[in-house]
This record gives C-alpha cells, structure tokens and sequence, in this order.
C-alpha cells in the first residue's frame, strides 16, 4: 500500500516497481496497524485474548509499567 501517495502517482508507481498494489495489513504486537483509528471490531480479538488473562481486580492494582510489560508479553 502507498502511504500519503496522490491518486495520480499510483500507477506509475506500481509500474515502475513492478509489484501488485495491495491493502495495508499488518499487525503489531498482535494490534492490527491501520491508516486510520481501529475501529472496535478490529480490536475485539485483542481484548478477547487479554480478558481471560487478567481478572479485572488484578489490572487496578499494577502500575502503569507492570500494565505495559503485560501487554508486552502478549
């Protein structure tokens, strides 16, 4: 995908690489990385795993580091 690309450079683009044109799908640390916000559905796969990880009582309780380090490990 061509990010930030004027709708009149594509093609040449395309033709002077040489490469299919495709759809920006990638993820990172299991977050899939858009253009835009994700929306809720995007992130539900996300939320369904960390939920039965964590009962909700325990996420008060650590500080922001050790909620950082978690989402790490996942």
């Amino acid at each position: 995908a061509l990010i930030r690309c004027a709708a009149d450079d594509v093609a040449p683009a395309v033709n002077l690489l040489g490469c299919p044109l495709a759809e920006f799908l990638i993820t990172y640390l299991g977050i899939p990385l858009t253009l835009h916000r994700p929306t809720a559905a995007q992130l539900q796969p996300v939320v369904d795993k960390t939920d039965g990880m964590l009962p909700t009582w325990k996420a008060h309780l650590m500080n922001k580091a050790g909620r950082l380090a978690f989402v790490k490990a996942i």
